[in-house]
């Protein structure tokens, strides 16, 4: 199937991809029966491959808008950050200047710390934070695998700001993607992090998919411990998490998403920056924060991060 990109003239496209690995690529395909996408990513040779010969996900052919630079993307209503963490701050730092007044940026990225790099060069008011329980694969730039669906939790990112979330979760619906405003931001993206701190830096390590890392008896030993010491972490900060229902969720996961290859396990094989600081070294810098033992994060870290 071919869908082509709708061509509205003097208006405001509702929504960008920032970032167009697997999931950002996934997001335009799920969102472009909805509304117009423009797409930017901060490689030029990508924008170029993306420009050319669009986006390809399973039978479906979209050619999206392909933006040339920040600025054009930044006129759109609704800008979604997918790049990967340690390229947050430079992007906040070059977005800062073109983002239109009333413009909604929605973070959708693993691990913490990215939203504090994106507030400290963007409004506050106009942050909103989420986790989302999609996975794809990227095969070849613009080439991607539909792993698994799942819902999209997002919320206001700062106590006070404006609120925006029925506006994001109606363009949402729009798509028909499901999307969730729960009472608590906070608790959902810790929930995400633990299943990212216990299934991508062990999917990284044994180089497996994620389907099959709860059958292989260390990687499993080592999933669960590591889901031990997030949730141990969490519950430090005051968070209501619990051991039993992140190990199911953890598994629940694996098994939703078993052809995945973890986007650890991808950066890992193209020799690319990985999110471990974000992800693990988050766990392993708050749990000493609050004197707990974490070691087998430690470990990963240490193995990872080098």
């Amino acid at each position: 199937m071919h869908i082509s990109e709708r061509h509205i003239k003097n208006s405001r496209a509702p929504l960008a991809i920032i970032g167009a690995g697997a999931l950002g690529c996934l997001f335009a395909v799920l969102f472009s029966p909805a509304c117009p996408v423009l797409v930017y990513d901060i490689d030029p040779a990508k924008q170029e491959i993306l420009a050319n010969e669009g986006i390809y996900c399973g039978s479906i052919h979209y050619r999206p808008q392909v933006c040339s630079g920040l600025a054009q993307a930044a006129t759109a209503g609704l800008l979604l950050i997918m790049v990967k963490s340690p390229h947050t701050a430079g992007l906040a730092r070059d977005l800062a200047p073109c983002l239109q007044p009333g413009a909604k940026v929605l973070s959708l990225q693993n691990g913490l710390g990215n939203l504090e790099d994106l507030a400290d060069f963007l409004p506050r008011k106009s942050l909103f934070g989420g986790v989302t329980y999609q996975a794809a694969r990227e095969v070849l730039p613009g080439q991607i695998q539909h792993n698994g669906s799942g819902p999209t939790y997002f919320g206001a990112a700062f106590p006070g700001q404006s609120q925006g979330e029925a506006e994001i979760a109606g363009l949402f619906k729009s798509a028909g993607i499901a999307a969730i405003v729960p009472e608590n931001i906070e608790e959902e993206r810790w929930r995400k992090l633990v299943v990212n701190a216990a299934i991508n830096p062990v999917a990284a390590v044994y180089r497996k998919e994620n389907g099959l890392l709860p059958q292989l008896p260390a990687a499993r030993s080592d999933m669960e411990a590591l889901t031990k010491e997030s949730v141990l972490v969490a519950q430090a900060l005051g968070l209501a998490l619990s051991w039993e229902t992140m190990w199911e969720r953890v598994l629940a996961v694996c098994a939703a998403t078993a052809a995945n290859r973890a986007s650890m396990l991808a950066d890992v094989e193209a020799r690319r920056l990985t999110e471990i600081e974000a992800i693990t070294g988050s766990i392993v810098r708050l749990g000493e924060k609050h004197g707990l033992e974490v070691p087998v994060s430690r470990r990963f870290l240490r193995h990872l991060e080098k």
